[in-house]
């Protein structure tokens, strides 16, 4: 080695002893300041850390902390002496939630160093925690419990207990009673990454009870807060009220939030097969929780006796439950498999006073009533159950071969009791006899049953008093004659009820032969020496031969022989006390014969096929029903029939009949009242009808109903002489009393108007119809119409009516066409006098007069029957673009043709559409242009008389230009007017009058822009034949020229006479020149 390597050794040892020297500086300096610490912290751990770590504890629990003392025991790391939590109320005896001699703490290192110190760990060890309700304060020790987020100035601990003991105690009148002791482990930690989720774990070791039983999951703090919950319960030998369970699979999720715990979901298995479900919520928790769950147990096992995994009903658990609840089970102890759904609802902390309602299925269950000792076995059904009442229906269970269904409730509310027991097998053995009294044993025997018979046993209970009872025994298969029916019996079947002091027959059946008998009532004072029979026998199918008249009274036997011997009848017999004779009982007898033909003489309908329903005495007979068939028809008869006695020689009756689909005819006449005859007789009704009916004839003493008919038409067909043509289809409501007949929303559709009415109609519809020459089709409405027979004075009719026309026509020459729309009339009619009111309304469609289309023609109308006139004013209709407004009236008087007036005022009307072509003849309407019409026409005369028409016509037109093809072209033509083609005349006057089929013109005026044309003449509107003179000239200022005007005019102007002769559709015109300028 040289010296330079030498040198370098000894640089290098110099620098590692520097970096030595300030390394054991810096740990000298550590160890002092950890051992100053050390001093510091065991100086100030109970004067700083024992009040936080109190106050975080008391934070994290919602109770009162108690610590001895804090000793630090390693970096970070303390022991607590002494730990105890409280519930924040007054201690009266050791009600503490957890006890702890030694809890070992971790304060974060940080924390210390900030002086802000918070809990980071505890880990517990040998501890205690105490849960306890308080029967005599009704609270838990838990109430005080804060499920949401503490507010902390750290972070929640981490918790680990290891060897600890959980303790469920009650205290009951001051005294601490253990319900079950638990030797527990578990810890509770954060989530890693959500501040406020943690999960913990909670184990059961072998120390105590339930040894092998783990929960885990999580808890979130906050609002809401969230538990989740995981794990099985082995209860083993420890159990609670007498209940063991091996519970497994646990799956819980609760909400909690401001108070209110939320189950989602909390469900279990338990035993082999059984399951639990809850799910619901707990309010106001923990300080006075109120339940609102559902709890669903399926499959379970309920025994009054201690077994694992069954449900016991012991003396602690009937306390908590209902009082209907907890006397169904001590009274029937029922045993076996079932599943229970139930709601919950009340204050937890307060068990009587919780609301049950919900269902307990039997699956599997035995039973046996105390008040009933003949034990059930394998019941299934439902039990409904509230905390007052429990109620069961249809519970089916067996006893050996007898199968049994159960019904019953059990109330609290005045200890109501109720059971009924039924069976359709039931073996008639001593089991079931020694369920029976002595006296209902001898009762029994009164018709020696044997064998199996239906059961129906009832137990009825309310309060102290005493039960009541009733037992009914369905028979089967034995045979009697009956003493006060000498009819005989056989195979009798049916029932016999005991109860109490009375014998009860119900449906006690002897059938053979085709014929069947039955037995109802009773036998009561049975022990007394003339007990009172109510006994009905009913005898049906029964031949009416002698052996059946044997079995009758005299009187009885009469009715029968009305009917045909071969007739079937069904008897019933009905057997009550004498209370006056010396005979013991008495009879009457009500019959129904099926098959028969009535045989009464003066009944208006012979009926066959006639089933009858009657009650017969010696004086009346009670039809209830009587049904047969008259034709098609179905007549259904109610009401009294008296046979013929001393004071009576023929029938009489006093019915309700029915009838459907019955065909009129003469017969059915002769059961209307009179009156109504006569009114019927007048409208010779045909078709089917329904009719409801009430008559009668020769009645005896009874409170009859007033003759009354009620028809139903039913597309009928009528001939009424009012009215011209036949009514088919008819259909409404008709009353028929006799003094009135009321028809109601009667309709006939399609009735065809045409040009041959009926030849025997006659009145003002014919007249009106055949002066308009009417044809088409109406349907006719009558809301409501009410004829009236006096005694004093004339029939009446009032009516509302509607009638709908359908594309009619009108006049002789069909110069109306296409008219459709309603006409709507109220009015009174009285016979032999005539309408004395009539009002209504006309409104119609677009339709067509002499070629002139009309629209939307609306009309009121009335009748002044002063002056037998049918009057309309101020109608209305549009016409080409304008507004015809008219007045008419239609004088009624007198038996030849109908008068009228029209006045009609037109405005506006396109003149080339309705005069100016038309009338004088000439082309379709589009030869010509423009032009309004207005003025006014009236005409008079008789309708059916067109020479009688008299009236005048007023027309005014402006701006109507001519074509070449009209009236006034052709004349403008013939004078070789070329210049008039299309002329346009700005006024035309027209005055004409009527007469004798002839319209006179007065006055034809036309003023052109260059021509001038005065003309007269007439038109003969029969044959259409024109004789029309005018002069034209050229066109002057006005129609009325000054004397100067007029000079001028005959200086310098030529006057052509022009004549049109021929008729309208070939018109001959002459010209010739009158004067020259």
């Amino acid at each position: 080695m040289g010296c330079t390597d030498m040198a370098e050794l000894r640089e290098h040892l110099r620098i590692l002893l520097n970096v030595r020297r300030s390394f054991l500086r810096r740990v000298m300096w550590f160890v002092l300041f950890v051992f100053a610490a050390w001093v510091l912290f065991g100086f100030i751990g109970d004067r700083v850390l024992l009040p936080i770590a109190q106050r975080q504890l008391a934070e994290l629990s919602g109770g009162r902390v108690r610590i001895d003392s804090i000793e630090f025991t390693g970096y970070g790391m303390v022991r607590m002496n002494n730990l105890v939590i409280e519930p924040l109320e007054g201690r009266q005896y050791d009600n503490a939630l957890l006890e702890a001699e030694r809890v070992e703490g971790w304060f974060s290192v940080t924390s210390l160093l900030r002086f802000r110190p918070y809990l980071r760990s505890l880990h517990l060890r040998e501890f205690v925690i105490n849960v306890e309700y308080d029967m005599d304060q009704d609270r838990w020790n838990l109430r005080t419990i804060n499920l949401s987020r503490p507010d902390l100035t750290g972070p929640v601990p981490f918790l680990f207990a290891d060897h600890g003991t959980l303790r469920l105690r009650r205290i009951r009148k001051g005294q601490i009673e253990p319900i079950v002791v638990l030797g527990v482990s578990g810890s509770f930690s954060p989530v890693s990454g959500q501040s406020d989720l943690f999960s913990y774990y909670l184990g059961v070791d072998h120390r105590l009870g339930f040894g092998g039983s783990e929960l885990q999951g999580t808890l979130r703090i906050g609002q809401p807060g969230e538990l989740s919950c995981f794990g099985h319960i082995r209860m083993g030998n420890s159990p609670v009220f007498d209940n063991s369970w091996d519970i497994r699979n646990i799956d819980a999720n609760i909400l909690v939030s401001h108070g209110k715990l939320e189950v989602r979901k909390l469900s279990c298995l338990i035993g082999q097969n059984g399951a639990l479900a809850i799910n619901g919520t707990i309010s106001d928790f923990p300080r006075q929780p109120q339940l609102a769950v559902r709890i669903q147990l399926d499959d379970w096992t309920i025994d009054p006796q201690p077994r694992p995994d069954t449900l016991v009903y012991s003396d602690p658990i009937r306390q908590w439950l209902g009082g209907p609840l907890r006397q169904f089970l001590e009274q029937y102890q029922p045993r076996g498999r079932g599943d229970l759904d139930i709601d919950c609802k009340g204050p937890l902390l307060e068990p009587n006073q919780i609301r049950l309602s919900g269902l307990v299925r039997c699956r599997d269950i035995a039973v046996l009533y105390d008040k009933f000792p003949y034990r059930l076995e394998q019941m299934e059904g439902e039990i409904e159950v509230t905390q007052n009442s429990a109620v069961f229906d249809s519970l089916q269970a067996r006893h050996g071969p007898v199968h049994l269904t159960l019904s019953g409730q059990v109330h609290s509310q005045g200890n109501k009791r109720n059971l009924r027991i039924t069976s359709e097998n039931m073996q008639l053995d001593q089991d079931l006899y020694k369920a029976l009294s002595d006296r209902q044993k001898a009762l029994w025997f009164t018709f020696s049953p044997y064998g199996s018979a239906r059961i129906d046993y009832r137990y009825q209970a309310e309060g102290n008093q005493a039960p009541k009872t009733r037992l009914e025994v369905g028979l089967d298969g034995t045979s009697a004659v009956y003493q006060h029916f000498p009819y005989p019996l056989r195979k009798l079947i049916g029932r016999v009820s005991i109860e109490k002091d009375q014998f009860l027959l119900d449906d006690v059946v002897s059938q053979y032969d085709g014929r069947t008998i039955v037995l109802r009532g009773q036998i009561t004072g049975i022990d007394t020496e003339r007990p009172r029979y109510q006994i009905t026998v009913d005898a049906n199918d029964i031949p009416i031969d002698s052996t059946l008249k044997g079995a009758l009274t005299e009187k009885q036997r009469e009715f029968f022989d009305n009917f045909d011997v071969d007739a079937i009848a069904d008897v019933r017999v009905r057997i009550f006390p004498n209370e006056v004779g010396r005979r013991l009982v008495e009879y009457i007898a009500s019959a129904r014969i099926r098959g028969a033909k009535m045989v009464f003489d003066k009944f208006p309908l012979p009926l066959t096929d006639v089933s009858v329903q009657a009650d017969l005495t010696p004086d009346v007979v009670a039809l209830h029903t009587m049904t047969g068939r008259n034709g098609t028809g179905r007549v259904d008869i109610s009401g009294l029939v008296w046979p013929p006695n001393e004071t009576r020689s023929q029938p009489g009756y006093c019915l309700k009949i029915r009838a459907d689909d019955l065909s009129l005819d003469d017969r059915w006449l002769k059961a209307l009242p009179p009156q109504a005859v006569a009114t019927i007789e007048q409208i010779h009704p045909t078709g089917k009808v329904n009719v409801t009916a009430s008559v009668s004839s020769n009645p005896g003493p009874s409170n009859c109903l007033p003759n009354r008919v009620e028809v139903e038409c039913l597309g009928n067909d009528i001939r009424w002489s009012a009215f011209p043509y036949p009514i088919r289809n008819l259909t409404g409501h008709i009353t028929i009393t006799p003094d009135r007949v009321e028809i109601r929303d009667l309709k006939a559709d399609r009735i065809v108007v045409g040009p041959q009415p009926s030849p025997d109609s006659k009145g003002m519809i014919r007249r009106i119809l055949d002066a308009m020459a009417a044809t088409g089709q109406i349907d006719l409405r009558v809301p409501q119409a009410v004829y009236a027979h006096r005694s004093k004075g004339s029939d009446t009719l009032d009516y509302s009516a509607t009638m709908d026309f359908h594309n009619c026509e009108l006049g002789k020459s069909v110069s109306v066409k296409g008219l459709t729309g309603t006409v709507e009339s109220t009015g009174s009619y009285t016979i032999g006098t005539g309408l004395s009111r009539c009002e209504g309304s006309i409104r119609t469609n677009d339709f067509t007069v002499a070629g002139r289309d009309l629209s939307q023609l609306t009309a009121g109308f009335s009748f002044d029957p002063a002056r037998g006139v049918f009057v309309s004013q101020d109608f209305r209709t549009d016409c080409h673009d304008g507004k015809i407004l008219g007045n008419l009236e239609i004088d009624t008087r007198g038996d030849q043709a109908l008068g009228y007036r029209l006045e009609l005022m037109f405005d506006s009307v396109i003149a080339a559409e309705i005069f100016a072509l038309r009338v004088v003849g000439g082309q379709p309407a589009d030869a010509s242009r423009g032009g309004r019409a207005s003025g006014v026409f009236t005409l008079a005369g008789k309708l059916d008389r067109p020479e009688s028409s008299t009236g005048r016509l007023n027309m005014e037109i402006g701006q109507l230009q001519m074509a070449r093809q009209t009236v006034a072209g052709q004349v403008l033509s013939a004078v070789k007017r070329k210049d008039a083609i299309d002329e346009l005349f700005d006024r035309i006057n027209v005055n004409a009058w009527i007469r004798n089929r002839r319209m006179v013109f007065d006055e034809v005026y036309m003023s052109g822009s260059r021509s001038l044309l005065k003309g007269a003449g007439f038109l003969d509107l029969q044959s259409r034949q024109v004789a029309l003179d005018f002069t034209l000239t050229s066109a002057r200022g006005g129609k009325d020229p000054s004397f100067l005007e007029s000079l001028a005019l005959a200086l310098t102007s030529a006057i052509v006479k022009v004549e049109v002769r021929g008729p309208i559709d070939n018109l001959t015109i002459n010209s010739s020149s009158a004067t020259e300028p």
